[in-house]
Formats: C-alpha cells, sequence, structure tokens
C-alpha cells in the first residue's frame, strides 16, 4: 500500500507528469520493460492519490484504474486513451487548486 503524500498538491503533480511521459511511450513501445516499470509507477501514485481523489474528483480515480485494468489486459489503445483522460482531468484539477489557492491569499 502506499503511503499517503503530506502535501496533496505534489502527488497531483507527480501523477500529472507520469501520465504526460507514459502516453507517448505507451503508444510507441507498449510491450517493453521500460513501460511496465512505468506503469508500476503509475498504480503507486494512483494508490497515493486514491483518498484525495476519491474525496475531489472520483471520476478521475476511476478513470486512473480503467487504464491500469487496460495495460494488465494488454489492450495499449484502450489503456492509452483513458491516460488521456486522465491527464485531461488531473491538469484541470491542478488548474482549480491553483485559482483556489491564490483566492485565499
Amino acid at each position: 500500500m502506499a503511503e499517503p503524500s503530506a502535501d496533496p498538491l505534489a502527488v497531483l503533480h507527480r501523477l500529472q507528469t507520469q501520465l504526460r511521459l507514459l502516453t507517448p511511450v505507451l503508444t510507441v513501445a507498449p510491450d517493453t520493460p521500460e513501460v511496465a516499470a512505468m506503469l508500476a509507477g503509475l498504480a503507486d501514485t494512483t494508490a497515493a492519490a486514491a483518498a484525495l481523489l476519491t474525496a475531489v474528483e472520483p471520476d478521475t480515480l476511476a478513470v486512473l484504474r480503467r487504464a491500469l485494468d487496460c495495460a494488465r489486459a494488454q489492450q495499449h489503445n484502450e489503456t492509452a486513451s483513458e491516460l488521456v483522460t486522465a491527464h485531461g482531468r488531473v491538469s484541470v484539477l491542478l488548474r482549480g487548486y491553483g485559482l483556489r489557492s491564490r483566492a485565499v491569499e
């Protein structure tokens, strides 16, 4: 089980970066050890973000879980599609956090 991050924004940024990097690599070379390692890292980060996403954006968590399920089933096109969707959702969530944190200042 993954350790929860003390900084929720840090885990979301890590998730966004992993999604941004993993999608093109998966598209070009889906059956490589590097992709398997990147997917394992994404699974760990998803677990670390699960409580936060459950509270603020459960649909994003569902998309991430579908992506990981598709990856385990070696459905590469579906995995890539879900990863793109997840990246967009996490990006919107991070922009929302930025606006809220500036409004509080």
